[in-house]
């Protein structure tokens, strides 16, 4: 019995002190490992709804640049409709013929163009962004609908009845082009106070 507790004892204490202190550095590691994988979770999901947002962000933005360039192109062109201030047009009147249909063609396709634009993104934006471009867009329509009666196949009987009809087409050129002006800033202040 002496040689056990001599010789044997110091191996069976060393053994389970060894044992004990490999159980307890297990458990250690065991709960850093759950800690740092509830860490890593916890900034997974974070940089998960991070990368959401941005990506929102990011489709947000592409919408108003859709917007607004379907948009401007149809100012531009509804805007030759009844130019505001000076405007070239040819004294052949074949030539000037022709060129009044090209501005009403083009007009009319940029309008179609934003008018679809505008209704296929109707639920992406928010109301007061869509009511500005709805603005735009009926002042729009009312040149495009006026331009064949005033100055593309011009009807007597309509010029005459109503010449101040006339004259407000004209004004509302400068209308349309104040409210893009307006439209830009608006825009413009919607996407810095997303953008932080």
């Amino acid at each position: 019995m002496e040689i056990f507790l001599q010789y044997v004892l110091p191996y069976l204490v060393t053994i389970s002190l060894t044992l004990l202190s490999g159980l307890i550095t297990y458990k250690v590691a065991m709960a850093q490992s759950k800690s740092d994988m509830a860490k890593q979770r916890e900034q997974f999901l974070l940089e998960g709804k991070n990368y959401i947002k941005n990506l929102h962000s990011e489709e947000k933005f592409k919408i108003y640049h859709s917007l607004m360039e379907t948009a401007l192109a149809e100012i531009q062109d509804t805007s030759l409709l009844f130019p505001y201030g000076l405007d070239y047009v040819p004294q052949d009147e074949r030539e000037k013929q022709k060129l009044y249909l090209e501005r009403y063609s083009a007009s009319v396709k940029s309008y179609n163009d934003a008018s679809a634009k505008l209704n296929a993104n109707a639920c992406f934006v928010s109301k007061d962004i869509y009511e500005k471009f709805a603005e735009i867009r009926e002042l729009c329509r009312l040149q495009i609908v006026l331009y064949p009666d005033f100055i593309l196949n011009p009807n007597e009987e309509i010029r005459n009845s109503s010449p101040e009809e006339k004259r407000k087409c004209w004004d509302r050129t400068k209308t349309i082009q104040e409210k893009e002006n307006i439209l830009i800033d608006f825009m413009r202040e919607r996407i810095e106070k997303e953008e932080n």
